[in-house]
């Protein structure tokens, strides 16, 4: 409940009361005051929004007030009729209840597990006239459709059910043309350190087999600020995480090490960044992968990768 704690005391009871309406699929919601802010209810409103996406048949765009001398009216559009609505949570929970193994994992290997199978689950579309699907978690996790907030809403549900630490933050994200757009992502809170998650960008490599990228898998503020901009006030720092299957350094010791202890658990798809500002081309990655593994007389029949320039991140798969 990021959001919500974000608030001051007068906003989390006007939180309370239109959460606990919007779950009850009440369409007027009645607060017994006169709110003459706009503005902060409209605040209100995106923190419930970005705090419970399980509301995927609220429609947060828009909404209207009705003010009276002795109270505010709220009036919302639902986007599921009842037995919609009661047949999309059955099926949300089907596909939530199959991670209920990931939560006995350790908080780190939660969270790549989660990652890696909705990267592989999900196909991103933005289509405008399908907000109902594609912008709320019914797309990610039922029609495999979904755009950013799609995506950061499902990260979030998953999370949540694994007892993970997550938010979804809103901000803007640089396209190829240097144009910048709305976009979500997701900060998970591990080890006590918040780290930048944003699903979206982490394609997958290969579609048939269905490598995921993990560039953008907790980094931190750093890392992440040259494609992304958010309210770094309001949101918590983030640091990059340094977690084993990521592998930055120049020492060619480290490196072997990290490749072959992969290759020996038949976990084929290795992460590489040095630290030094040279080497830094993908056909580097390539040839001291192979050289690494013809040394130590491991047989393989490709190596193909693919380099993010902004990130400086090579992904390279090795076929066994």
């Amino acid at each position: 409940m990021y959001h919500y704690n974000k608030l001051n005391y007068k906003s989390k009871q006007i939180y309370n009361i239109i959460l606990k309406a919007l779950q009850e699929h009440r369409s007027k919601i009645h607060i017994k005051e006169r709110v003459d802010n706009h503005l902060n209810i409209k605040n209100i409103v995106t923190a419930i929004n970005l705090d419970n996406p399980l509301l995927f048949y609220v429609d947060f765009r828009t909404f209207s007030m009705r003010l009276s001398s002795t109270q505010t009216t709220l009036i919302f559009r639902y986007l599921h009729t009842e037995g919609q609505i009661e047949n999309n949570i059955s099926e949300l929970q089907n596909t939530i209840n199959k991670f209920e193994k990931v939560k006995r994992l350790c908080l780190i290997e939660k969270e790549i597990t989660i990652h890696n199978a909705l990267a592989k689950r999900i196909v991103y579309n933005n289509y405008p006239k399908k907000y109902d699907e594609y912008h709320t978690v019914v797309g990610a996790l039922i029609y495999k459709k979904a755009a950013c907030d799609g995506y950061s809403k499902a990260f979030k549900v998953i999370c949540d059910y694994c007892e993970i630490p997550c938010i979804v933050i809103t901000g803007k994200l640089k396209k190829e043309n240097n144009q910048w757009e709305s976009h979500a992502w997701n900060m998970v809170k591990i080890n006590n350190a918040w780290h930048h998650v944003d699903l979206t960008c982490d394609e997958v490599m290969d579609f048939s087999k269905k490598i995921v990228l993990c560039d953008y898998f907790n980094i931190g503020d750093s890392e992440i600020s040259r494609t992304h901009k958010w309210n770094t006030t309001y949101y918590p720092p983030g640091i990059t995480g340094a977690f084993e299957f990521r592998c930055q350094t120049d020492n060619y010791a480290d490196i072997e090490k990290y490749i072959i202890s992969r290759i020996q658990n038949n976990m084929q798809t290795l992460r590489l960044k040095f630290s030094s500002s040279t080497n830094k081309h993908n056909l580097d990655y390539l040839r001291l992968t192979s050289k690494i593994l013809t040394k130590n007389n491991i047989n393989f029949t490709k190596i193909e990768g693919c380099y993010n320039e902004t990130l400086e991140f090579a992904t390279i798969h090795v076929t066994i």
